[in-house]
């Protein structure tokens, strides 16, 4: 960055010398102009394509980082906003996540599955049960059903009913998970047993 403001700086000169205008303060503005670039980083476009491929990569981390040095945040839009919170959820940092998507209504991301599905991981997490199965029954009509998180919901949702004591709930989940996936409920069938 110095290497590209010392270069402005000198082309400035040059410029201001060849027009007869004052180069210091040619300078001074490119100087200011170059500096707030760079405080500002890349367009927020260029930080959700970075941020998407950082993802996709395995590094939520650094995603998350690109997009708020990108100018990513609440006040973003919808699709925004929910890559942000799927790079927050993808390191942990879950209290981030019901942070930005408290209020799926109000962020406009109602109608979207993978913002309950993440809100149900950051409840989950919080230990705030009861929320945490709301959002799974959410995400579940909404959701394509050939996704994979479709049957991680379901497991997760019969898991959180149990721990809240809605054990007939749990039971009639984890019969209704038989017929597709007998193996999953089997192993969650003994999970069950072991909480009650």
């Amino acid at each position: 960055m110095l290497c590209l403001n010392a270069l402005l700086c000198i082309v400035s000169i040059f410029f201001a010398a060849l027009l007869g205008s004052n180069p210091e303060g040619e300078v001074a503005h490119v100087r200011v102009t170059v500096n707030s670039l760079a405080r500002r980083g890349p367009s927020t476009q260029q930080a959700v394509d970075s941020a998407e491929a950082e993802l996709a990569r395995g590094r939520a981390w650094h995603a998350a980082r690109i997009l708020r040095e990108g100018g990513v945040g609440e006040a973003s839009g919808p699709q925004e906003v929910l890559l942000l919170a799927e790079a927050e959820g993808g390191w942990g940092n879950w209290a981030e996540v019901v942070r930005l998507l408290r209020d799926p209504e109000v962020v406009g991301l109602d109608e979207e599955a993978r913002s309950w599905f993440l809100l149900g991981r950051a409840w989950e997490e919080d230990e705030t049960w009861r929320e945490a199965r709301q959002a799974y029954s959410r995400f579940l009509p909404l959701a394509e059903q050939d996704s994979p998180e479709v049957l991680e919901a379901h497991i997760r949702r019969a898991l959180l009913r149990a721990r809240t004591g809605e054990y007939p709930e749990a039971r009639s989940e984890v019969l209704s998970l038989l017929d597709g996936e007998p193996l999953v409920s089997s192993w969650l069938a003994l999970e069950l047993a072991t909480m009650t």
